[in-house]
Formats: structure tokens, C-alpha cells, sequence
């Protein structure tokens, strides 16, 4: 007697309908079918290979970075939003990049400002993230 399994195989934008006969001798014959797109995520219960977040790392900048820059704080567009201040970026010079009004994600989260370090060890500077918290 054999059976019938029916199984998706994923690939990058498609899944595989594929359908399996084993017979009580445990072999099994897999026969694909065409490529099905799918317009919904497919949930699978034991992925195969789980990605690794990306290490980025820190842009070392030999350069200073130039003084803040003062900057007039324009009235809050509501209850709930938060001043980010300006910094300077690194885009193959230094750019000032402007302040500007964000919302909070929560009522009591407060805003930890990036900065600029001075990396020692290897004569140049590297950017902090600020994050919420």
C-alpha cells in the first residue's frame, strides 16, 4: 500500500507544490510540480535556515567631526512629541542634518541622543545610534 504526502518546497518568490508516494518500505519519490506564487506570507513551523542579522560595522571617520550647531527649536505639533536634535553625518564630508519634532512611541519614552566617539586605538571617529528608551 502506498501513501500520498503532499509538501511546499520554498525557494525566493515562489513555493513548489510538490506530492510524495512512500510505500510501507519507507521510499519516497518526489515529483515537483509547477512554481506557485503566493500572495500571502506562508507560516513554516521548522524553518530550514534562520538568517543572521547583519554586523555592521562602525564607519571609522579620521576627521573631527565640526561643533554643533545651534539650533532654534520650532513649538512641538503635539502632546506627545519628542525634539531630536541635529548632528553632523558623514556622506564623504560632513553634512549638518537638521532637528526635527518625533513622535513618541510611548508616553514616558525618552530620547538618547547619538554622539560622535573618539575610537583611540585606531586614530578616527565612530557614530553612536540615538534609540528610544
Amino acid at each position: 500500500m502506498k501513501k500520498r504526502f503532499f509538501f511546499l518546497v520554498a525557494s525566493s518568490s515562489t513555493l513548489t507544490f510538490c506530492s510524495a508516494f512512500a510505500s510501507h518500505h519507507k521510499e519516497v519519490i518526489v515529483v515537483p510540480a509547477q512554481p506557485v506564487v503566493v500572495a500571502q506570507p506562508v507560516v513554516v513551523a521548522q524553518p530550514v535556515m534562520i538568517a543572521q542579522p547583519a554586523v555592521i560595522e562602525p564607519v571609522l571617520i579620521t576627521n573631527e567631526p565640526p561643533a554643533e550647531v545651534a539650533e532654534a527649536v520650532p513649538p512641538a505639533p503635539g502632546p506627545n512629541y519628542c525634539w531630536i536634535k541635529g548632528c553632523w553625518k558623514w556622506d564623504n564630508r560632513w553634512v549638518w542634518s537638521s532637528g526635527y519634532w518625533a513622535p513618541r512611541p510611548a508616553i514616558s519614552s525618552e530620547w538618547v541622543p547619538g554622539y560622535w566617539v573618539k575610537y583611540h586605538h585606531k586614530h578616527g571617529w565612530y557614530w553612536v545610534d540615538g534609540h528610544w528608551r
